[in-house]
């Protein structure tokens, strides 16, 4: 979202931020006569025509609070400040007013000053061998069939420049908030001997061509234009000499936006060819500047001991937002018995923000102390570069600045976090009422309880009485298994069946669907001799035995691996190193999400009230009744139930050094449910991608575990996981394959397949 806007008023003798020896102070003692009169040309768009064009939602309000300023404390007349708002910013309506009054001598004369305030959207024009070119876009700008400008329908920057020129006000302006590369101007620093007398032809951009410029900032503001008004409004006058020259109004908003958007967005300034080297400043109309020493200004800043001890009472507030920012961390999952625990963080929360001024004030208060006692000090020349020397400034003085910086730097992100809890808040309203309190799910978990219940109708569940769980969406029984499964609605659409086989149809879009395993109980473990006949595995390893006999309770299962559709809806970033962007003409987010580590998959899980299965609990469900190496029939081919390292993987990555005589017809991963599904209607529980046990890996486990669900206490060295990939051999897809590695590592083809309690 690109939002622009100019302003034509202030400048600085460096394209340099900071400090650097530029020479001695202007003289301003004859502000008086510096300017004749002040016009200013204000435009705000929201609504635009074209469609190509998004709107916006704080341009207007950033031109009506600017006009309001320059009224109330800059002096300038009310008919003075035309104002131009929505359908009334026409390309047409710009042009007239940029050309015929701007550049009417009979209003606008030699000695005035001249500001434009323009925001809506900009863009930049790539011209090849000429450089780039920035347009403005007025509300009635078009585009072509494609999406792409109609650039004849703009005002170009060249536009501007020629505006400029013909100008007849002895000082301008343009301030661009927007991702603005393509400025028709120079960068070179102007000389600084002329001062207020010589003409002045500044710009300044909120952004670089690259970056995205925000639309949305604290205050109902953009970041670039809340700065802006603060600067004006006195936070840029860090000499407190009454008057904001653009120097300070530049160091005072790059600081600001930088530090408001963690340097994602980075102010810029320049100047038209027409620029003589003039320094504008804003001042109110018969402002005298003072007189008073650097030392005697330094001493009308100094608080008392007791406001010091209350502003570092207030640094405490850091503590609490650090604090604040570690329990949002834990303000999951979207249940109803988290409501309470929403609603006092965020009550805390905006108690903490709303200090935010407090800290702001605190903040210019510093930086203007540390200035005024080091051009005292002879550290510094005052105007130099209207900004301390931190690399000088004294400890104490440092240690407040940095942490005022961070504080109000994380106040930022806290006034995010804080939409974001509020979103997570609306949330529990919203599942709750599609997955429980709805007609529609009411009828469909009647249905469903009746059918789990019934011993006639689902005799695997032996009876159990199943309450509705929220967050769960019932999709009706499997046609083979004959187990119930449901849909989870928080991260995707739900699974719709095939008319023809009733099976399931996931595409990139579709949620987890999630099996109701019935309880029971089965031989866990392989061992390679075949005395009592239970579990004979030739390759069965030592920490796979003894073979023992383990209950499980009933529990939820995701029929798939976790595609990387569904983890990046949820976490906003796909972390699988085998993804659609690299591999596109192969993969899509219907693949399994890879490359997470156990710490990630814990975290993930927890936020959507799920968990990582046990290995009692994966075990059970991979095998499905079964005793045998693998859960699929015994003369059935394995390519059609798990994908292995095949021949057409060994064709494609040569230093393979084992695979299988078959072809599966993948070379990565495939979409989840691409082969057959074991006894439970699970698929890919061999192959595909390993999969990720709740349990940390001991080597005497299955000896020292009890007889029920067991679950041995995580190592805090390593976990395990189960399942084989689709870069391996059989013997590691074996169900009783079993392997450790570090919570925190992750593998190409290691994944997640969550599951779920049941609720009471």
């Amino acid at each position: 979202m690109l939002v622009l806007v100019l302003v034509a008023a202030l400048f600085q003798d460096s394209a340099e931020r900071g400090i650097g020896v530029q020479g001695k102070r202007a003289d301003l003692s004859g502000l008086e006569g510096t300017y004749g009169r002040r016009h200013a040309l204000v435009v705000g768009i929201d609504a635009y025509a074209d469609a190509a064009f998004p709107d916006l939602t704080y341009a207007v309000a950033d031109a009506r609070a600017v006009a309001k300023l320059l009224v109330e404390s800059y002096g300038f007349a009310p008919d003075d400040v035309r104002l131009l708002l929505d359908s009334g910013a026409t390309r047409a309506a710009l042009e007239r007013a940029l050309e015929d009054w701007a550049c009417d001598r009979g209003r606008v004369a030699a000695d005035d000053l001249f500001l434009v305030f323009f925001a809506g959207h900009g863009i930049t024009r790539d011209l090849g061998a000429r450089g780039n070119r920035g347009y403005l876009i007025p509300v009635d700008g078009t585009s072509e069939r494609d999406g792409a400008p109609r650039w004849s329908s703009l005002i170009g920057m060249n536009d501007m420049e020629d505006v400029s020129e013909a100008m007849p006000a002895k000082h301008a302006l343009f301030l661009l908030d927007c991702c603005f590369g393509g400025l028709a101007v120079t960068r070179a620093a102007p000389p600084i001997a002329a001062g207020l007398t010589s003409r002045a032809r500044q710009i300044i951009s909120a952004g670089t061509a690259e970056q995205t410029v925000l639309d949305t900032g604290v205050g109902g503001h953009s970041v670039f234009t809340g700065a802006l008004l603060g600067g004006l409004s006195g936070d840029a006058d860090l000499d407190r000499d009454g008057v904001v020259s653009f120097g300070e109004l530049y160091n005072h908003v790059g600081h600001e936006v930088e530090r408001r958007t963690e340097e994602r967005q980075t102010p810029l300034q320049g100047y038209f060819p027409d620029h003589e080297g003039g320094n504008v400043a804003l001042f109110p109309p018969g402002h005298v500047p003072s007189h008073m020493s650097a030392a005697d200004r330094l001493k009308r800043l100094e608080r008392t001991a007791e406001q010091r001890l209350i502003e570092l009472e207030r640094l405490a507030d850091y503590v609490l937002l650090l604090k604040l920012e570690e329990l949002a961390d834990a303000l999951w999952p979207q249940i109803p018995e988290m409501v309470p625990r929403y609603r006092d963080w965020l009550s805390r929360a905006r108690e903490l923000v709303a200090h935010r001024p407090l800290h702001e004030e605190a903040l210019r208060r510093v930086r203007q102390e540390t200035y005024l006692s080091q051009v005292v000090a002879g550290l510094v020349v005052e105007r130099e570069g209207t900004e301390p020397d931190w690399d000088r400034a004294e400890p104490q003085q440092q240690w407040r600045y940095e942490t005022l910086f961070d504080l109000l730097a994380s106040l930022d992100r806290m006034i995010r976090l804080i939409e974001e809890v509020e979103a997570r808040l609306e949330g529990v309203a919203w599942i709750a009422e599609r997955t429980i309190e709805s007609r529609e799910a009411q009828w469909s978990w009647a249905g469903a309880i009746e059918s789990i219940a019934s011993p006639e109708r689902c005799p695997m569940y032996g009876g159990l009485e199943l309450s509705p769980q929220m967050g769960l969406v019932p999709i009706g029984r499997d046609p083979l298994s004959g187990l119930w499964e449901f849909a989870h609605a928080q991260t995707g659409e739900i699974a719709q069946r095939d008319p023809e086989t009733g099976g399931l149809v996931m595409r990139e879009e579709t949620g987890l669907v999630f099996v109701l395993i019935p309880e029971g109980s089965f031989l866990m473990g392989a061992q390679r001799t075949d005395a009592d006949g239970s579990n004979h595995d030739p390759r069965a390893q030592d920490d796979e035995g003894p073979v023992h006999e383990v209950e499980i309770s009933p529990f939820f299962l995701s029929k798939y691996e976790m595609t990387q559709g569904q983890w990046s809806r949820f976490r906003f970033e796909n972390p699988a190193s085998w993804n659609p962007e690299k591999v596109p003409d192969e993969l899509n987010l219907s693949h399994p999400v890879e490359s997470v580590s156990w710490v990630d998959c814990a975290e993930t899980v927890l936020r959507l009230g799920l968990e990582i299965p046990s290995e009692a609990q994966w075990e059970y469900a991979c095998r499905a009744g079964t005793v045998s190496v693998f859960s699929w029939p015994a003369n059935a081919a394995m390519e059609n139930y798990a994908n292995l390292a095949d021949e057409n993987y060994r064709e494609t990555w040569i230093d393979v050094r084992y695979w299988e005589d078959v072809d599966d017809g993948f070379v990565f991963h495939a979409p989840v449910g691409s082969l057959l599904p074991n006894p439970f209607g699970l698929h890919d529980v061999h192959g595909n991608v390993w999969e990720w046990c709740r349990d940390g890996y001991d080597p005497e486990f299955y000896a020292r575990s009890p007889a029920r669900d067991p679950l041995c206490k995580p190592d805090a060295h390593s976990h395990v996981f189960r399942g084989g990939s689709f870069d391996g051999h059989a013997a590691y897809a074996r169900s009783a394959e079993r392997a450790p590695v570090t919570p925190e590592d992750r593998d190409f083809a290691l994944g997640l397949r969550p599951a779920r309690a049941i609720e009471d």
